[in-house]
């Protein structure tokens, strides 16, 4: 495994402990890196299409755009309502990915929400949610022109920088 997986789960950590502490938010975001380390930032409900086309639109993407490596993250509460955040790195280039974790402590009206540090772990990659956008998918013309329209719409949007 390259390094830039790595260096886009810390990336990606940081973003997540920076939106938590200062801005009281976990969205989900999905970043995608490039063959010259250009790492595309955005939050998933930016997209505006549904579910599963959602996940086909940000196939579309990894694959047209040549992408080394992505992540998706996003916050899970369970029924007794510990809050986590989740990330899932997928490297297009090697078996094994990255898992992220972090859990979430709410404040209260003196104290602010705080995040704990993240555990980081590889494993493989079947069984990282989300590595399964990577698979190389065929898009007929009308879809192509869809999703294209949609990342147009989308492009203000993105968050546009070298991968730290």
């Amino acid at each position: 495994m390259s390094s830039t997986p790595l260096r886009l789960a810390h990336s990606m950590c940081a973003i997540y402990s920076h939106l938590v502490e200062n801005h009281q938010i976990a969205p989900k975001i999905f970043s995608i890196v490039d063959a010259e380390e250009n790492q595309f930032i955005f939050y998933i409900d930016d997209i505006q299409i549904d579910g599963i086309r959602k996940d086909d639109f940000l196939s579309f993407l990894i694959n047209a755009k040549s992408t080394t490596c992505y992540a998706r993250g996003s916050l899970t509460i369970d029924k007794h309502e510990n809050a986590e955040i989740n990330i899932f790195v997928t490297d297009n280039d090697s078996p094994t990915g990255i898992f992220c974790k972090s859990y979430i402590q709410k404040g209260n009206d003196k104290e602010k929400t705080t995040i704990s540090e993240f555990e980081i772990v590889q494993a493989p990659t079947e069984k990282l949610a989300f590595s399964w956008l990577s698979k190389t998918k065929v898009f007929d013309e009308e879809k192509q022109n869809i999703y294209n329209e949609i990342l147009k719409e989308l492009k203000n949007k993105i968050l546009i920088r070298k991968l730290p």
